[in-house]
């Protein structure tokens, strides 16, 4: 029966369960994040006095902030997880190992459904040997359940695509909002499919002449407007300056915006050459490939290109 089983299938699987039992055994509280204590905070300040914000910030009750211009209710993910498996810095991170594991196999959805090819799997080899995705797949805070959320967001957005109807679309937009529950770097999904969209709606008005509210574009708008406007209404109005406490108070914020993205790439190639390395190779290749490859390429580059905007601190 064994010799049934394909050569590569065994070799996936071994790479996958190697890969598994690396990311527990790093896993194991010998080190510590800041931000851990942070999210670990805001559920033990639910379970003692049922407030959705960090004990230490003392909001008290009566605010619908969570966890600042952060995490919204996503949190009661992690809540959950930790009143059913226990307290622990471990099992948090376990939470997120097996986010970034589901992600991966997302993303082999996201490019097979892209692509009609099994070359998908190069993107999810990619998402897992990619440092930050390593990283934040595992270490106790939101950031992997929001890949996670953002993965599927971008699932849902190729599948509205291919098909003639318009609702999908419009769900489109109300989960790309949904995902600033998870955490608040959604708006980057949320902005980018805005461009894609608008762009999709002047092309189709300067073809019909006309505007055209019925389009697919619209809905997208349209849900995004609605649940953008409960997300405000929810989250801001309640207590505007207790949901910007993190970028008003913050020290390490301080600086502008330009000089906190050149520190981030600064600090992306200082600690992260191999991915520096990817950047170059794969762009490289992008410009003299095939065109049937070169849309993964520049998809490719566009990801680690998120990860220098998104992920490196500022600051060491």
């Amino acid at each position: 029966m064994a010799k049934d089983i394909p050569l590569k299938r065994i070799l996936l699987a071994a790479i996958i369960i190697l890969g598994v039992v690396f990311r527990i055994w790093a896993s194991q509280p010998t080190w510590i994040h800041w931000d851990e204590n942070f999210y670990i905070n805001i559920f033990q300040n639910f379970v003692d006095r049922g407030e959705l914000t960090p004990y230490m910030w003392r909001l008290g009750n009566d605010t619908n902030i969570i966890s600042g211009a952060g995490t919204g209710y996503g949190i009661f993910i992690l809540i959950g997880w930790m009143t059913i498996f226990g307290e622990s810095l471990f099992g948090v991170r376990m939470l997120m190992v097996l986010a970034g594991l589901v992600t991966t196999w997302v993303y082999y959805l996201i490019s097979k459904q892209w692509w009609e090819s099994r070359e998908a799997g190069i993107a999810a080899m990619t998402f897992g040997i990619v440092s930050t995705s390593a990283f934040y797949t595992l270490v106790g805070r939101m950031d992997a359940l929001a890949i996670l959320s953002y993965s599927l967001l971008l699932f849902l957005h190729i599948v509205a695509v291919r098909q003639v109807k318009k609702w999908p679309h419009f769900w489109v937009g109300a989960v790309s909002i949904l995902s600033t529950e998870i955490h608040i770097l959604g708006l980057l999904y949320v902005g980018s499919l805005a461009i894609y969209y608008g762009f999709r709606y002047v092309e189709i008005v300067s073809r019909e002449r006309k505007l055209m509210l019925d389009s697919y574009p619209v809905y997208f708008f349209c849900g995004a407007g609605i649940f953008g406007v409960l997300y405000v209404i929810i989250h801001i109005l309640p207590d505007p300056q207790a949901y910007f406490l993190i970028p008003t108070t913050c020290s390490i914020c301080e600086s502008s915006f330009l000089q906190t993205e050149i520190n981030r790439i600064q600090r992306f190639i200082t600690f992260r050459p191999l991915d520096s390395f990817l950047v170059i190779v794969i762009s490289a290749f992008a410009i003299k490939s095939r065109e049937r490859y070169r849309h993964f390429s520049i998809l490719f580059v566009g990801y680690i290109g998120v990860q220098i905007i998104a992920k490196p601190p500022s600051f060491v």
